[in-house]
């Protein structure tokens, strides 16, 4: 963009924004001094960082809003980002894998739940967690200990405990088995261990177990004890502690290349109880210091759980004003330090070795996957390197429910956000080659009109017809041009001739080109084909997930013709009234009547088919 006049700008706190042509917002930071913060982008020494040269290329205009102070600019700025998502503002990457647990405090009866997004809705969320692994054993301690109710079932009158509560996993709120106040207490030790604050679980339980014993309630008092014993177990788990006890997340900074490590050592109850790692892209700010602000302010607006201390390695310069906008929009009073000496460099220190280990490792990746695209780049003569893989697979039985799915693995990872699935329309019989055409038709073009990256190399689950398909669709648009496509068939002359074998040593699959004769085949213990293979699957499994899907819910809806009196029109009218057979049966019979204008015994009728052929299928 063109250097814009700087006298327009006051000297005053407030946010920025950047413009690009279609009026989109790209970037949104906040300043002290505006004139001062905008003019610093234009200056010579800026150009040096290449993130910055792509943001003032795409940029068309900058506006500004004025704010009273910096902690009410703060505070915009963390609107605007989370409001509009700009292209160049810290992002965190795989943040759709993280796993969180949420309680939904607004319910009468709070319930648990695990799940991979935060919403908006007034719900507590405590995480992310490493892995769902980790999620479910502590669901499985909650559970144990303090009976809540994880179900999705909506509550009804004379409504029957689940298996849960037969097992002692629930204390079955839905049939009236707990009070609403002893329910409550239930959900407020849940939030406490959730919390990381174990020793206050710990006594809370401690207490009920000898008031249990007091009134000879032995077997009540023995539930408390074996919870007892199950969070001591969990919390032995972590063996480094502190003899201080306030909560406490340790943030380290490490660079990769054009990328950022950040890795966040959890203490909770004098405690480590968690450390995960984030890769960041596409951030622009001109220094380390202003990274690690900006990721602090994105890592804390998206979690509720907010520690009393957030220890970094070196300070920042606007650690006050974030302090107030965490107590402003967190209720928290937080203190950020960066410790020298005693026990919280100690902690700090030990979180920065394990940041360099977690470096190492992924330099090591990385090394490991350049190499091999290196590899498959020199095999099939690409003109680029293919850091950037989409997979196309169709599934399919007998050309019914056909399904087309897309997969992406870029610079040593599947991203799983960029995961697609595709209802084929073709409707001409079993055609492999049109499937394969429409779904590469309607996802290059997605990815284009959304702005989103091309992959360098589209690899196709198939032989040569499925390939030349592809690659009728690239070869039709100036901008596909640098798209490579190829196919991985699984040798299927190999089992049609048994005397034909292939040269030893290497595999019976083989990568198929659309203007070459010959197939390529690699050694059995190749990186690349263990690649290609691996990528391969994936589609594979994502397109059958997706087919089984399809199966269920349209066998679900055949459930509807066993009901007298529902023909096409009422099992339409149900479907859009209700989204699915699943959906209908979490409500009673009155509601499924009103909701739909059915008379109420044909609503007592699709409801019990339901249930029963539910529990069957169960």
């Amino acid at each position: 963009m063109q250097k814009p006049r700087f006298d327009i700008f006051p000297d005053n706190p407030g946010i920025y924004k950047f413009i690009n042509k279609s009026g989109n917002i790209i970037y949104v930071g906040k300043a002290k001094n505006l004139r001062k913060r905008v003019a610093s982008y234009f200056n010579k020494n800026q150009n040096v960082n290449p993130r910055l040269r792509f943001l003032l290329k795409d940029a068309f205009n900058i506006e500004f809003i004025v704010t009273n102070n910096e902690v009410e600019a703060l505070i915009l700025e963390n609107n605007l980002i989370k409001m509009f998502k700009p292209k160049y503002n810290v992002r965190l990457r795989d943040d759709k894998q993280y796993p969180y647990l949420k309680i939904t405090v607004k319910d009468e009866f709070p319930r648990l739940h695990m799940v991979r997004k935060i919403k908006d809705d007034g719900a507590l969320y405590y995480g992310p967690y490493t892995s769902v692994m980790n999620v479910k054993e502590v669901m499985k301690i909650i559970m144990k200990i303090f009976n809540i109710c994880t179900c999705k079932k909506k509550f009804v009158n004379n409504m029957k405990p689940c298996l849960n509560y037969q097992m002692k996993m629930c204390s079955a709120p839905c049939a009236n088995m707990v009070g609403k106040d002893e329910y409550m207490e239930l959900v407020e030790g849940v939030k406490l261990l959730l919390e990381g604050k174990m020793n206050e679980v710990i006594q809370i339980l401690k207490n009920k177990m000898t008031d249990a014993s007091d009134k000879m309630m032995y077997e009540k008092a023995a539930f408390y004890r074996d919870g007892i014993e199950s969070i001591r177990k969990f919390s032995q788990k972590q063996n480094v502690s502190m003899s201080d006890e306030k909560d406490k997340d340790c943030i380290i900074l490490r660079t990769l290349g054009t990328k950022l490590i950040f890795l966040i050592l959890k203490v909770r109850d004098g405690k480590i109880i968690d450390q995960k790692d984030y890769v960041v892209s596409n951030c622009i700010e001109e220094s380390e210091k202003d990274s690690l602000e900006a990721f602090i302010k994105q890592y804390y607006r998206d979690t509720s759980t907010i520690p009393s201390e957030i220890l970094t390695e070196e300070s920042i310069s606007d650690a006050e004003n974030i302090s107030l906008w965490l107590l402003a929009t967190k209720g928290k009073k937080v203190k950020i330090i960066s410790p020298k000496r005693g026990k919280k460099y100690q902690i700090l220190k030990m979180a920065s070795v394990n940041a360099d280990y977690i470096l190492e490792n992924r330099l090591r990746e990385e090394e490991a996957w350049r190499k091999t695209v290196s590899a498959i780049q020199k095999k099939f003569a690409m003109d680029n390197l293919p850091e950037c893989i989409d997979a196309v697979d169709i599934s399919n039985i007998a050309g019914n429910q056909s399904v087309g799915a897309v997969i992406r693995w870029e610079e040593g990872k599947f991203k799983k956000e960029m995961y697609r699935r595709y209802s084929i329309k073709w409707k001409e019989g079993i055609d492999d080659f049109a499937m394969i055409e429409e779904v590469v038709s309607r996802h290059l073009a997605r990815l284009y009109n959304e702005g989103k990256k091309l992959p360098s190399l589209l690899l196709i689950d198939g032989g040569k017809g499925q390939v030349n398909s592809a690659v009728k669709v690239v070869s039709a648009k100036d901008e596909y041009r640098d798209i490579f496509v190829v196919g991985l068939s699984k040798g299927r002359r190999y089992k049609r001739n048994s005397k034909l074998k292939p040269k030893e040593g290497f595999s019976t699959e083989e990568v198929v080109f659309h203007n070459r004769s010959n197939p390529l085949r690699f050694r059995n213990d190749s990186s690349e084909l263990f690649l290609l293979q691996s990528i391969r699957d994936e589609v594979h499994r994502f397109a059958i997930q997706y087919h089984r899907k399809l199966r269920i819910k349209k066998m679900r809806e055949s459930i509807l013709d066993k009901v007298e009196g529902i023909g096409k029109a009422r099992k339409m009218l149900l479907l859009k009234t209700f989204g699915s057979v699943d959906a209908i049966a979490k409500y009673s019979s009155e509601e499924i009547a009103e909701k739909s204008g059915l008379p109420l015994k044909i609503a007592d009728d699709v409801l019990k088919v339901i249930q029963e052929s539910l529990s069957q299928s169960n």
